[in-house]
């Protein structure tokens, strides 16, 4: 349980962020399978760096829509799960500004 209330990853020449994205993501699916009781001592830290601000910005940017997203679709009482608002913002991340590769 000391393990849960402690995880931290840093995220160094984090890029377009889909690694630190990723783990997000898997992060909440994780969390959604802990019993409540663990669910309340879930606690992570993502550290997020770059020598490139635009890219960080951009990812902050990204963080934070997907977050208002989920916000918007809970308190729209919709029928999306919890990790549906997530997902969409993801899609929406990498179809509209993700990187040609």
């Amino acid at each position: 349980d000391e393990e849960l209330s402690s995880l931290s990853f840093l995220f160094g020449g984090v890029g377009d962020g889909r690694h630190a994205f990723a783990t997000l993501l898997d992060a909440n699916h994780q969390y959604q399978s802990l019993s409540e009781m663990k669910q309340d001592k879930f606690r992570l830290h993502m550290t997020l760096n770059d020598i490139s601000a635009q890219l960080l910005a951009k990812d902050v940017l990204v963080l934070v829509l997907s977050y208002e997203l989920g916000g918007a679709a809970d308190s729209a009482k919709t029928a999306l799960t919890t990790a549906d608002p997530f997902n969409i913002g993801m899609v929406i991340y990498y179809v509209t500004l993700g990187y040609a590769m």
